[in-house]
């Protein structure tokens, strides 16, 4: 029997393994098949050169049963290197594919399970495949009548994951500082960089509050000056208007003077955190 989920997700075909002797070139073309005398399917077949074979299928077998079972588990952390300032994180990721197999017949049977081949991904379990094509592992596996048998194909892939520091958030920053699998060095390096930002973060929240200050005075002047224009210049509120004026006029000096050096501060620490992570390397 031959399983393969992409063409029944439950029951296998019956199969039968045909080989080239006749020394010839064979046309593709359809094949039946009789087990015995009894018709037992038909099948298609490319053309095999002399000594090689094909794998056939004909028909469903229904007294086998496959159900397949997946388990992915969670990247796991392996290694981190920075160079100038790009941190390059290599992560494990295993995929597990159990092939529950029951045999309802009343002989043993043999079954041939048909796994795909990933790209990046490392045959782990079984060690080795009893056959192998360009797109499939082929997996032989023996039920006996009335039993079941399960099938575990656990492969592994790495993959790597490049960021820019300069661009990562604290938050994702500090996840890769929780690992215990990086270097002290490393981790010192990257709090560091946590560190520069919280700093940075604080210059930025007082100097949005400067600004909203600053617009809300501006907006009150505005309202004013305003209302004076409807007012006598004698009057009691046209001079109340003028000492508030004045007294804004004090404020927005002194906001502004403290937005200025709240920028100038600001840009400086940036082009520092900018320069530090640029500068930064480690090799693992």
């Amino acid at each position: 029997s031959v399983y393969n989920a992409q063409a029944d997700a439950k029951y296998p075909m019956n199969g039968i393994k045909l080989k080239n002797t006749t020394g010839l070139h064979l046309m593709g073309g359809p094949i039946t098949v009789f087990d015995g005398d009894v018709y037992g399917g038909d099948a298609l077949i490319d053309d095999i050169v002399p000594a090689d074979d094909r794998l056939l299928t004909y028909a469903v077998d229904l007294a086998m049963e496959v159900d397949p079972r997946g388990k992915y588990t969670p990247d796991a952390f392996l290694s981190a290197k920075i160079v100038n300032g790009v941190m390059t994180a290599q992560y494990k990721r295993q995929s597990t594919l159990t092939y529950v197999i029951k045999n309802t017949a009343d002989t043993a049977r043999e079954l041939l399970i048909e796994h795909p081949v990933r790209e990046d991904w490392t045959l782990i379990t079984p060690e080795k495949p009893a056959e192998r094509t360009r797109s499939q592992y082929r997996f032989r596996v023996t039920v006996e009548p009335g039993k079941t048998e399960e099938l575990e194909v656990v492969e592994e892939s790495v993959r790597a994951e490049i960021v820019s520091l300069a661009d990562q958030s604290s938050d994702d920053i500090g996840l890769v500082i929780a690992r215990t699998t990086i270097s002290a060095e490393m981790k010192a390096a990257l709090q560091k960089i946590v560190d520069m930002r919280a700093e940075l973060a604080g210059l930025e929240a007082k100097r949005n509050e400067l600004e909203k200050q600053v617009s809300e005075i501006t907006a009150e002047q505005e309202r004013i000056r305003q209302n004076m224009r409807e007012l006598d210049r004698q009057s009691d509120l046209y001079r109340k208007y003028v000492d508030k004026l004045t007294e804004q006029e004090g404020q927005l000096e002194k906001l502004s003077e403290e937005l200025r050096t709240t920028r100038a501060t600001e840009d400086e620490k940036q082009k520092a955190l900018a320069d530090y992570v640029a500068s930064l390397s480690f090799d693992k």
